[in-house]
Parts: C-alpha cells; structure tokens; sequence
C-alpha cells in the first residue's frame, strides 16, 4: 500500500512539476485585494510595506508574502501602475529565493506546507499570463518551477529520514495540496489561497 501511495506521489509530482497539468488559478480583483491585505500598491505606504516585509521570519511568512506580492502584481496591473507592478514581482522573486535559500533548516511539515503554497503560487502566475503576455511573469513562472522542485527534493530528503510510519503522512499532505492545486478546489475555498482569508 505504501508502495503505491509513493508512486501516486511520485507521478503527480512528475507531472506537476513538468506542466503537464497546467491548472491555473486566475484570482477575481475581490480576491486580489483580500489577498494583498490593507498596504496595496498606490498606496504612500507600499513602499514601507516592501521594506518592513523584507526578511520574514520563516520560509512559511515568506511564501505567504510571495503570495502577497502576486495579488499586490494584478492590482497594480489594474491601476495600470507599472512601477508597482515590478516592485510586486521583484519582491515575490525575492520571497522565493528566501525559501530556497532556507531549506536546509525547514522542518519536514513546513517543508510540505510550503510546497502547496509554491503550487498555488504557480497556479497563480499562470492565471496573470493568461491575462497579460509579460516576459517578466514568464520569467517568474520559471523561477517558480525550477523552486518548487528543489523544495521537493529536499522534502523527499527528509522524509526518507522520517520514521517509516511518519514518511506516509506526509507524503499524504503534499498529494492533497498538489490535487487542490491542480485543479480540484470548491467554490468555499476558492478565495482562501495561502489559509489566510
């Protein structure tokens, strides 16, 4: 059983990570704004808010504001404040260095959580080129891949090194966040993309 729980993983993960599933999740600007949280772009303090939010705590704070960053793209998009927009997708570059840059010391649950919010944060991206063609989001999209696979294979690492018992579930927790970010989400939680409302 545990055999074929480790191949459903290994080959959704294939797949994901070569975009043979190219789900996407194309946020409303109801949900952008929620997401982006109360310091928005043509704000005097978004500014501020890049600098204060420069070096978060953990790799979970810093995919939530790589998040952020990508909700913070669509509204600036939005007011056609192209000056916001790359200072919201340089920011989100930077927030998924910091993650990668933080591997080595994420505990193998953090490892998995952060792995669903990259996925999301993928999803994500494909939705705003699909709006715009822009070689900056491009760029971002391949940044986000190439990521999303270095932090699997450092989950994989330490899974393995996981108590036998223990390496199911978390391989469990990753296949749920990999279907939710292929594709197969509901409408309650359409609007929730990182567990913030």
């Amino acid at each position: 059983m545990q055999f074929i729980t480790h191949l459903f993983a290994f080959v959704a993960s294939a797949l994901l990570l070569t975009g043979a599933v190219a789900a996407q999740l194309t946020l409303s600007d109801q949900e952008a704004e929620q997401l982006a949280g109360w310091v928005k772009p043509g704000s005097v303090l978004y500014g501020l808010e890049l600098a204060f939010e420069d070096n978060p705590a953990t790799a979970l704070d810093a995919m939530q504001v790589a998040q952020e960053r990508l909700a913070e793209y669509q509204i600036a998009q939005i007011q056609n404040n192209q000056e916001d927009e790359q200072r919201a997708l340089a920011d989100h570059w930077k927030k998924v260095e910091q993650i990668k840059d933080s591997l080595d010391v994420l505990p193998v649950e953090q490892a998995s959580e952060v792995q669903r919010g990259l996925l999301n944060a993928r999803m994500i991206l494909q939705g705003l080129i699909q709006k715009t063609d822009n070689t900056g989001l491009k760029d971002a999209l391949d940044h986000i891949n190439i990521n999303i696979q270095k932090v699997e294979e450092k989950r994989q690492q330490k899974i393995t090194a996981l108590p036998k018992e223990r390496q199911g579930i978390e391989d469990a927790k990753v296949d749920a966040g990999q279907l939710q970010a292929s594709g197969v989400r509901n409408n309650e939680n359409r609007g929730i993309v990182n567990g913030r409302n």
